[in-house]
């Protein structure tokens, strides 16, 4: 944990002259720098290191290529379905066709 170094005797000083007590003065110090090197301690344990973000874009970028890889393969199939049948339609119509013509003509 860093700690959070500021001239305290100096904060005092100005507190006291400001009207506050020399008790007083020390418990605003006292808490101020406890509430700063929480903030401090906590924003670094938050705080992703350019490595952890590299290391995460790597990640991200692998995970990404998986799943444009199987949208990619699941449009081929789609389209591939969709061949099959207009090329299932079209020959049943032309059997349709064809059937009609030769019972038309006999």
């Amino acid at each position: 944990m860093n700690a959070v170094t500021f001239d305290t005797l100096k904060y005092i000083k100005t507190l006291e002259s400001a009207g506050f007590s020399r008790q007083q003065a020390e418990a605003q110090v006292t808490a101020e720098r406890d509430a700063l090197n929480e903030i401090f301690s906590t924003q670094k344990e938050t705080s992703a290191t350019k490595e952890e973000i590299t290391t995460f874009k790597s990640e991200f970028k692998g995970d990404f290529k998986t799943l444009e890889s199987s949208v990619d393969a699941k449009i081929a199939n789609a389209k591939l379905e969709i061949v099959k049948w207009l090329i299932g339609s079209i020959a049943a119509s032309t059997i349709a066709i064809i059937t009609a013509i030769i019972k038309i003509m006999h």
